[in-house]
């Protein structure tokens, strides 16, 4: 695997999901299906359920089918790079969604865009480091 495709990858995610989260905002979207995905995060275990939950719900709310779609085809699961332990990444993870989240609830659609790439690109960086 090379550093490109995989930093090519993570880009597209990126801004994908940072749109989804454009897009919950601007249409004000319900928001219960999420806060339900960060009542059950504590537990390391089911981690990777739970992550995909939250961001597939984030997807779903943004209204649009064609983003869920392309974004469902580039779910790549947990990013945990080769410095982490399952449980660090799970709690770095979750401080990222939550801060996301106190974006979304305000409906501050940069805010939370910025959020979600900051935390896509965060993932890059981790899952890179198997690379290097």
């Amino acid at each position: 695997v090379r550093h490109e495709n995989i930093r090519d990858h993570f880009e597209i995610r990126a801004a994908l999901e940072a749109e989804a989260c454009r897009l919950l905002c601007e249409k004000k979207a319900g928001l219960t299906e999420i806060e339900n995905c960060m009542a059950r995060s504590s537990n390391a275990e089911n981690y990777s359920d739970y992550n995909q939950s939250f961001h597939y719900n984030i997807w779903l709310a943004s209204g649009n089918h064609k983003l869920v779609n392309i974004l469902s085809e580039l779910w790549n699961g947990l990013s945990i790079g080769l410095q982490t332990t399952k449980i660090q990444y799970a709690a770095k993870s979750q401080a990222e969604h939550e801060k996301i989240f106190e974006k979304l609830k305000v409906y501050d659609s940069e805010a939370a865009a910025l959020e979600m790439r900051n935390h896509i690109l965060r993932s890059m960086n981790d899952i890179l480091t198997r690379y290097e």
